[in-house]
């Protein structure tokens, strides 16, 4: 409650910075009309909070249930997998006689296969599995939501995520059959957040976007991931926990009643202004408001003149420069952005790995925080550099310290700075990565992107592995990638306070003539007109 009573004063009392304001396209004039803050987005503002407690649960719900609590072998040895022979005290052998396992810790997916030793790669592999189904569900579904919509990929990705997870809890554990199962889960990540985040910051005031999304995100994603290892420890058994984290599906028959398609995708897709306006009147019924024949006449005289190519694909983010260096940039940003924000998550320093994933969670609200209210005052350039700038040298100082820093204090204080800064630069990043890839192709775009960030997630269980080789080798990779991506986001154009592209053509011009130093978003903002860009050419 307090979340939403806060906006609302936001909403009231903040001033936005001197510059002249764009034209309102005819989805924003018409949003103005229905009401872009009231009662309508309270609503989807509170639906996106449960889709972040579900997505946040699925997510780290393949961490919770693949660590291993301290275990010896049930016959004394030297070491947790091996064995006396014959009760000498000089020859030993690989464990035969099974592992006991710390009886205060729940039963996990390891206590119940017993996957350690030298079979301790399995849940390393069921993890692989997982991010490689994120690659392929975020690809397949950003392409099907662009085809038929963000709302009924909304529902097919959350029940793909639900029934996978149930079917994980009810089928006996083989390495195939975990492997399987954890694919088809994977295949909803992403997706089952990221289509209720394109439609939300669609029907929010343009000035409350950032505050709003950030701060549902803060709250509700931070209290999935601070929850998640203590709902195992009441469940008691990896099944009952598993099963838990699939009720939030419960809703799904509801939500296609409550939260309306994108007018934008409506558009984009060729479905007609009609279509669009249908989905305004279901805002303005919510906010008590009514669109009179009029207003929708005037929309669709406005709306028919933006004449959409309904064959229009994301293969077009790669045919003039501009675009396809700003979307070769943003994809490798992504993966950046995706390898740390997920190494660093599961990043375990001190002895108890399930309270550094809950303790280190806490610093998702403060993150997002930093991010709703400096995004729009210094702009989505210099938060996303600094962001990365600062993960680097908090997590490579981390590494710095781990053979000095017996206690782990300092080592977990500069891990969770760094955490800190990995979520203000994804989150800034999920917001800048919308706003740049035009509507036309806009589901599909952030989700062949989002798809990049996945692709390089599956290598962080081998990057975290490279302590093996060295124990500050992973903090040392990490760092130096973070740095890179930011000075990438030198070459991308500032979004905030500007009206954002809907169609190609629009991309490829957008930012067109802008400095590469960051610069605050207070200075005259404008469509360009075709005489700028004929002189800019």
């Amino acid at each position: 409650m307090l979340f939403f009573v806060q906006l609302a004063l936001v909403s009231r009392k903040k001033k936005m910075c001197q510059y002249r304001v764009p034209p309102l396209d005819p989805i924003e004039e018409i949003l103005k009309q229905a009401g872009d803050w009231g009662p309508a987005q309270l609503l989807l503002l509170a639906l996106f909070g449960v889709f972040n407690i579900s997505a946040a649960w699925h997510y780290f719900a393949q961490t919770v249930i693949s660590i291993s609590p301290p275990f010896t072998c049930a016959t004394p040895g030297p070491s947790p997998c091996f064995e006396w022979v014959n009760g000498s005290s000089t020859e030993s052998q690989p464990c035969a006689s099974g592992w006991t396992f710390d009886p205060q810790s729940p039963t996990t997916l390891i206590v119940e296969t017993q996957w350690v030793c030298d079979k301790s790669w399995i849940p390393y592999f069921g993890q692989s599995a997982f991010s490689l189904g994120s690659t392929i569900g975020t690809l397949c579904l950003g392409l099907l939501a662009d085809k038929i919509g963000r709302m009924p990929v909304l529902v097919i990705s959350n029940t793909i995520g639900a029934v996978a997870n149930v079917v994980t809890a009810l089928c006996p554990t083989t390495i195939a059959s975990y492997a399987a199962v954890r694919l088809l889960a994977g295949t909803a990540s992403d997706s089952n957040f990221n289509m209720m985040y394109l439609l939300v910051m669609e029907y929010l005031r343009p000035s409350l976007r950032s505050v709003g999304l950030n701060l549902a995100v803060g709250v509700f994603y931070m209290v999935g991931c601070v929850s998640v290892p203590w709902i195992s420890h009441a469940a008691g058994h990896w099944r009952f926990f598993i099963l838990i984290t699939a009720s939030p599906a419960l809703l799904l028959p509801i939500v296609p009643f409550l939260v309306p398609e994108s007018a934008r995708w409506a558009l984009a897709a060729g479905k007609g202004p009609q279509a669009a306006f249908q989905s305004m009147q279901k805002i303005a019924k919510f906010n008590k408001r009514k669109l009179l024949p009029e207003d929708e006449a005037n929309f669709i005289v406005r709306a028919s003149r933006l004449r959409p190519n309904p064959r229009a694909n994301i293969l077009g983010l790669f045919c003039s420069p501009r675009l396809r260096r700003n979307t070769l940039i943003l994809l490798f940003k992504s993966m950046v952005l995706t390898l740390c924000y997920d190494a660093i998550s599961r990043y375990s320093v001190g002895p108890d790995p399930l309270a550094m994933l809950s303790f280190g969670s806490l610093v998702i609200l403060p993150g997002c925080a930093v991010v709703a209210f400096m995004q729009e005052k210094v702009g989505r350039k210099l938060l996303a550099l600094s962001a990365l700038f600062f993960c680097a040298f908090f997590i490579a100082i981390a590494g710095g310290m781990r053979k000095v820093d017996v206690s782990h204090s300092y080592s977990i204080s500069m891990a969770l700075l760094g955490r800190f800064a990995v979520v203000v630069a994804y989150n800034s990043g999920a917001q800048y990565t919308a706003e740049l890839v035009p509507a036309q192709v806009q589901a599909g775009g952030v989700a062949a992107i989002h798809v990049a960030g996945y692709a390089a997630s599956i290598l962080s269980p081998q990057v975290l592995y490279l302590e093996q080789l060295y124990p500050s080798l992973p903090e040392l990779v990490l760092g130096i990638l973070a740095a890179l991506g930011a000075v990438l986001c030198l070459f991308l154009p500032e979004t905030s306070h500007k009206a954002l592209p809907v169609t190609l053509e629009e991309g490829e011009e957008f930012g067109r003539g802008e400095s590469y130093l960051p610069c605050t978003p207070c200075g005259v903002n404008r469509r360009l007109s075709e005489t700028d860009l004929v002189d800019d050419k």
